[in-house]
């Protein structure tokens, strides 16, 4: 059995027998960072590098500053960690450089290769500022059946269903929100489709973008 199925097995038998405790725990029950790494796979480090750069949760401290994870935040990050695994490089960096190439006269080296990085993801992966989409990739163009370079500038609102346009509004209001499962209904002229999108809010020189990544229901 591999790893990760061994880690599945541990950790979903850990968190059960700790949800159960919960209600009972005192005040400096929880997780230790310790044993939060054991259950996600990953080492202390990366899982305050997490923190400290994504915000991916905010665990409590003790009165001596010790990290104490919930069991609901133990299960965020073994989510990341599984979607790390599948989607290689954040998805946030990637789109950090798909949204640069789009204001040089050319895309650098990098930005080719970022952006090739997210042509092989099956999700539709959206870069948008201010509800408009700066950058696709081609699974979004194929979904719509448009051109990439036509989306540029449509209104991401323009591809939603409209008794879901509301929520879509909601999801790109300025302050971006991080948000997780976010269902939206998208229309083609193949027809509609639910999608449930994981959205990213990122700052490029001043400039307030959402990395919205959509996988069909």
């Amino acid at each position: 059995m591999t790893l990760r199925g061994n880690m599945g097995i541990v950790g979903g038998t850990a968190l059960a027998w700790r949800r159960g405790d919960e209600d009972d725990a005192d005040q400096d029950s929880g997780f230790s960072i310790g044993e939060v790494a054991t259950l996600v796979g990953v080492s202390p480090h990366t899982i305050r590098a997490w923190e400290r750069r994504h915000q991916v949760v905010m665990p409590r401290r003790t009165p001596s500053r010790q990290r104490r994870y919930t069991a609901d935040e133990v299960e965020v990050l073994r989510q990341v960690r599984r979607n790390t695994a599948i989607q290689g490089p954040a998805l946030t960096a990637a789109a950090r450089r798909l949204a640069t190439s789009t204001r040089e006269s050319g895309p650098e080296p990098e930005a080719r290769l970022w952006r090739g990085v997210a042509d092989l993801l099956p999700e539709l992966v959206l870069v948008l500022e201010e509800g408009s989409i700066l950058e696709t990739n081609v699974a979004v163009a194929r979904f719509t059946d448009t051109l990439r370079e036509r989306l540029r500038g449509l209104r991401f609102l323009d591809i939603v269903e409209p008794f879901d346009r509301a929520k879509a509004v909601i999801a790109t209001l300025s302050p971006l929100r991080r948000r997780r499962g976010w269902e939206l209904n998208l229309r083609t002229v193949k027809g509609t489709f639910r999608y449930s999108f994981d959205c990213q809010p990122l700052w490029e020189e001043e400039r307030e973008l959402l990395v919205m990544v959509g996988r069909r229901l």
